[in-house]
């Protein structure tokens, strides 16, 4: 019997100062995590600056320096449909220092249209949804169109006048002919 006593001891033992050499190896890391931010925070925009995205974001950092005791800057990196900017942010220090914005366009059709420096499920991770934006769709206040409805009936009917308006890029618009009914 004593024999197997003093295994388990000895085994406890060693789990305690495995445990206890864990915890003090873990405890400077505490200390950095208390001290953060330690120097300014880049915001990497990729739209163009003063742009309404670019006045939303100066005035949530300006809240943000309060809060953190550090200034959040603001830098521009716009084209590409995003992907200039989402590129800059997905290849940036994974160190909690460079965080920015990848709007819609820049996540979920660019890469689908063209070749990017990043994959924008496995080189991004999302930390807060901050905005959210309103679409709609108008037309000449003489069209014959009064609601919704009357513009799709419309455009069922009359297929070769009819077009549809995507917006792939930030600067340009892509205009294809709607052909199917």
């Amino acid at each position: 019997m004593k024999p197997v006593f003093v295994k388990s001891a000895i085994s406890v033992f060693v789990c305690f100062v495995v445990v206890m050499f864990l915890a003090g190896v873990g405890y400077p890391q505490d200390a950095e995590v208390a001290k953060f931010p330690s120097r300014p925070i880049t915001y990497i925009n990729p739209t163009a600056a003063g742009n309404p995205t670019s006045v939303a974001i100066r005035l949530i950092s300006q809240e943000a320096q309060k809060f953190l005791g550090q200034p959040v800057v603001e830098l521009n990196k716009p084209g590409g449909g995003l992907s200039i900017g989402i590129g800059a942010l997905a290849s940036a220090k994974p160190d909690g220092y460079t965080v920015g914005y990848a709007g819609h366009t820049g996540m979920f059709v660019t890469p689908f249209v063209e070749k990017v420096s990043y994959h924008p499920i496995r080189d991004l991770s999302p930390l807060i949804q901050w905005g959210g934006f309103n679409f709609g769709i108008g037309v000449k206040g003489d069209a014959p169109f009064k609601t919704f409805q009357d513009l799709i009936n419309y455009a069922r009917s009359e297929p070769q006048e009819s077009h549809l308006w995507d917006k792939w890029r930030n600067e340009h618009a892509a205009h294809r002919r709607r052909t199917d009914s």
